[in-house]
């Protein structure tokens, strides 16, 4: 009689998977989990700002009158950034919805729910793009032409131009503050950390709460350390936060790395003076089939590594023209650095 393998008789087998499912993508979201989220309003995200005026008071004469020129107010003006909307999609028939909702017990629990699967999913994505244009978003996305987020690097923390519609030759308070070497990578050293630091301090009275930075920029600002010296906590511990966790600080400010930071860059923030403005929604539409609001999650391999935010979003199903759902996700947006003065870029930094 013949020697029977496993081989002969796998096809009739049945196939039992794991409960859990492994999503092999990383789509954490940690810069858009630090930033608050604000409900705005209106056909822009809007603020006031004030900027001192260029006359600087002095000693005078005795008994002299108050001239013209020293009567000069401080300069109001608003500040106005377009809102950008950001969506992304899916489409799935009745029947992958039904034979995924029976497939109970032998296979992953996630995926018998497929739609709220799906949607989480493609949420992930959606916040991640977010995370991304947090930090190079520049007013205009390079794929679609279409209004984005004016990133940190793109123009909100910038020491020259225009940001918001104001002029930073204008009003000389709304500028950060750019330590950059001329596009030559140049090694990272405490006295540039220190350097940013004070510009931050003296720009606008107080100092940073955040450092973010690439993942190769928080490895060369390891190497500066010994493991003596990387162990002092002021026995707090140290710091968990999220999936960018992290037991790094500069002067008690943690330093977090970000995936999708860019590299070579860091950047003192504070987190008082960022917020993702998002435009409520006005009410259920007539032609919607389903709609209401969540909140944007980043994840790698959940539910081990999520990144939490306060960004809303929508999820809506379109017209079913057949035996097939089509949901859409979209999200309308801007992020408002409403004291640019509190932020530091520190560019051109060797990860070599």
């Amino acid at each position: 009689m013949a020697l029977e393998s496993l081989s002969a008789v796998t096809n009739a087998l049945g196939q039992r998977l794991s409960p859990k499912l492994y999503t092999l993508w990383n789509r954490q979201a940690v810069a858009a989990n630090l930033i608050e989220a604000q409900a705005g309003a209106g056909p822009n995200a809007a603020w006031d700002i004030e900027s001192a005026n260029s006359t600087v008071p002095d000693t005078v004469a005795e008994g002299s009158d108050l001239q013209a020129a020293e009567m000069q107010s401080d300069l109001n003006d608003a500040a106005k950034l377009g809102w950008a909307d950001y969506r992304t999609g899916f489409n799935i028939t009745q029947r992958a919805l039904d034979a995924a909702a029976s497939s109970g017990g032998i296979t992953a629990e996630q995926l018998v729910d497929l739609f709220d699967e799906r949607a989480m999913a493609k949420a992930a994505a959606l916040i991640s793009k977010i995370n991304k244009d947090i930090y190079l978003g520049n007013g205009t996305s390079t794929g679609s032409s279409q209004p984005n987020l004016v990133g940190l690097f793109g123009g909100a923390t910038d020491a020259t131009g225009t940001y918001a519609g104001l002029s930073r030759s204008t009003y000389a308070d709304f500028v950060g503050s750019v330590l950059a070497n001329g596009g030559t990578p140049r090694a990272l050293t405490l006295a540039l950390m220190a350097t940013a630091e004070q510009n931050v301090f003296v720009n606008c009275g107080e100092p940073p709460t955040h450092i973010l930075c690439s993942p190769g920029v928080f490895r060369k600002y390891e190497t500066l350390f010994t493991n003596v010296q990387r162990l002092a906590t002021d026995g707090r511990g140290p710091l968990t936060f999220s999936a960018g966790a992290t037991s790094l600080f500069y002067k008690g400010i943690p330093l977090i790395r970000d995936k999708d930071c860019p590299a070579g860059k860091l950047i003192m923030i504070n987190a008082n003076y960022v917020k993702m403005k998002f435009l409520p929604r006005a009410g259920q539409t007539k032609d919607a089939v389903y709609s209401e609001m969540r909140t944007l999650v980043g994840k790698a391999n959940a539910p081990d590594t999520l990144t939490a935010t306060t960004i809303p979003y929508r999820i809506e199903l379109l017209g079913k023209t057949g035996s097939s759902y089509k949901a859409m996700l979209y999200t309308t947006i801007q992020l408002v650095v409403t004291k640019p003065n509190a932020f530091a870029q520190v560019l051109d930094i060797d990860e070599t």
